[in-house]
């Protein structure tokens, strides 16, 4: 008696069939492919140096001829040469350099006992939906100042106030 086989039941036979050939294939393609491999190394090392002779001062006019760069015992090439010349300072009188450079603001430490001091710093941690909030405060605070009262508002961002420092005043 012969067997009657829907159309429908052959395609779908068939369609098994070439999946399991398929995915047959591809998990033997998987388990025979290597890993990829990745090498790294280094050419170039950046070695910055600074030369002073007996008296701590800076030997000038170097040439890459004048360095043996050693890595484990063996020369290693100078690929590159860079010599960076800084002028030496001038001879201070024992101040601080910004302190012979910049006029001075305060003449005096005395201050008034009855006066007060207000520092008001506006920074980046203050969130954008309260800086209006910190700006009314802020001018509030200002316009509470007396005469004997010294007061400072700071920005910590050259955005701030377009930039404008504010001084003590």
């Amino acid at each position: 008696m012969p067997v009657r086989v829907s159309r429908f039941t052959i395609l779908v036979v068939a369609g098994l069939a070439i999946a399991a050939g398929a995915t047959g294939s591809l998990v033997r393609a998987q388990q025979t492919a290597q890993p990829p491999a990745f090498r790294g190394g280094v050419d170039v090392v950046q070695v910055d140096v600074s030369v002073l002779d007996k008296d701590r001062k800076t030997v000038r006019d170097l040439t890459a001829a004048d360095f043996t760069i050693l890595e484990d015992g063996k020369s290693r090439p100078v690929v590159a040469f860079v010599p960076v010349s800084i002028a030496d300072a001038p001879p201070g009188d024992g101040r601080a350099a910004w302190v012979r450079t910049v006029a001075p603001d305060v003449v005096t430490n005395d201050v008034r006992p009855e006066g007060r001091l207000v520092v008001i710093m506006l920074d980046w941690s203050i969130r954008v939906e309260d800086q209006t909030l910190a700006r009314r405060v802020a001018a509030a605070t200002v316009n509470q100042l007396g005469p004997d009262d010294l007061a400072a508002v700071v920005f910590t961002s050259a955005f701030a106030n377009n930039g404008t420092p504010q001084n003590f005043g």
